[in-house]
């Protein structure tokens, strides 16, 4: 079975392997795996390298997973299916009960091996696997410490040239014309004195403390080798020169347009449903999944909430078509930091007129956020025309806020600056109108 598969590694091709979830779908390996997890205590009686023999726990571990091979000559590519691993071990720990048992996988390589037999069909695979895994018994306990808390110093001046430092002439007892030094000999450097700081205080009185932290009751750093056998029977792969292009700006700044086109040698695939994902998963992704269009095209609007800081993510887009799988991961830096805080501020009136009396209105928000129990503080730049229904006022359950407006009769039509101001945890922020007014009506006879 998959003579291209025999035919594609005696041509000079290349098999490898990586590591996906159960879908086929590439994990990234660069940080710790959740691979491992522990199955089982027991304690048992162990002789000490001293003789003293203690009770144990002998824990069994259990790695588990799935990879996918692939196999090109850098024209056609081969996918197989998902492929399944599992390896249990036992390791000797001092795990009493009400500890817990982490067991992390910090690096996970495996390499492939293809058995052909002499008429060029695959008999079998076998994949060599090496996990290193980091396995600590912790618990949770209140430690109680006994500690000063730190408080800056104050600054004190060093010359960066010392004073008086100036370099004797060499001696010729120890500097002979040979250029050889006496053995056991060494010069004397200068003293150089630096003037001492003034006194300074840096710390409090003692103080006692409670920290609740993880105390580690073991902790071993082991290496996990092992291998798994395939038949052919078992195993499925899909050879389609099909390619997923995706492109990723670096830089993911709250919001980026991600593209890509599918392609099975030079022709576009058309309604196509592509998938895009993201490790860590901090982007909204808009159509998920994409349909290609009648160039084999597809765009997303990639979403990063507010309040992301600096994260580096892995997007990939891949495609399950008839030919296997097409996929395609890359790395951008995506981050959205907090909108700033605002006010709004608008004033009824006809035509930009304010005539005798009016009211204003407005909102404040940070972001998306509207901001309750705000204090809107409300002047003009002539205060003896303008006169407010109340000010400060403040801010509803829905972040707006209002306020009546009168004109003193009389008032000749001129134009004014309208003010709403307030403060959002320290941060004074403004809006201002510039308006006309006038108040000049005429009693009835």
């Amino acid at each position: 079975m998959f003579p291209e598969i025999c035919e594609i590694l005696s041509n000079g091709g290349t098999i490898t392997c990586f590591l996906t979830d159960a879908d086929g779908v590439p994990v990234d390996t660069d940080g710790p795996l959740d691979l491992c997890e522990a199955v089982r205590r027991v304690t048992i009686p162990v002789t000490l390298p001293n003789g003293v023999v203690a009770d144990l726990q002998q824990v069994t571990l259990r790695k588990s997973g799935f990879v996918v091979l692939e196999v090109t000559d850098g024209e056609t590519t081969c996918l197989s299916e998902p492929i399944s691993f599992c390896s249990v071990e036992n390791i000797i720990l001092c795990a009493p009960d009400g500890t817990d048992i982490v067991c992390e996988v910090t690096d996970f390589s495996c390499s492939p091996c293809v058995s052909c037999n002499t008429e060029g069909f695959v008999q079998s695979i076998d994949i060599f696997f090496r996990i290193c895994q980091n396995v600590q018994v912790v618990a949770d306990v209140t430690v109680e410490l006994t500690t000063r808390l730190c408080q800056p110093r104050q600054a004190f001046d060093v010359p960066l040239c010392p004073r008086n430092a100036a370099i004797p002439p060499q001696c010729p007892v120890l500097f002979p014309e040979s250029g050889e030094m006496p053995e056991d000999i060494a010069p004397e450097l200068p003293t150089i004195s630096l003037p001492a700081p003034d006194p300074v205080v840096n710390q409090e009185e003692l103080e006692t403390i409670c920290v609740n932290t993880s105390k580690v009751y073991d902790w071993l750093v082991l290496t996990n080798d092992f291998e798994i056998n395939r038949l052919a029977d078992d195993l499925i792969f899909n050879c389609t020169p099909c390619e997923m292009r995706l492109f990723v700006p670096a830089v993911t700044l709250c919001e980026r347009i991600y593209s890509g086109k599918l392609l099975c040698g030079e022709d576009p695939v058309v309604g196509a449903a592509v998938n895009i994902i993201a490790d860590p998963p901090i982007l909204e992704i808009d159509p998920d999944p994409v349909i290609t269009d009648e160039f084999g095209n597809f765009e997303v609007l990639a979403s990063v909430a507010s309040g992301t800081d600096d994260t580096m993510v892995t997007v990939t887009a891949f495609a399950e078509l008839p030919e296997g799988l097409a996929s395609k991961s890359l790395n951008t830096m995506a981050f959205c930091p907090e909108p700033p805080c605002s006010i709004d501020l608008f004033i009824e009136g006809q035509e930009d007129l304010i005539s005798c009396s009016s009211f204003l209105s407005g909102r404040v928000r940070c972001g998306n956020t509207v901001i309750e129990g705000a204090t809107v503080d409300l002047e003009s730049s002539n205060p003896a025309i303008i006169m407010f229904e109340s000010t400060p006022t403040t801010t509803g359950s829905n972040g707006n806020y209002f306020a009546g407006i009168s004109i003193p009769e009389d008032t000749p039509e001129q134009e004014v600056t309208i003010t709403a101001t307030t403060t959002i945890d320290g941060e004074t922020i403004s809006a201002s109108v510039d308006i006309t007014v006038e108040c000049n009506e005429t009693p009835c006879p």
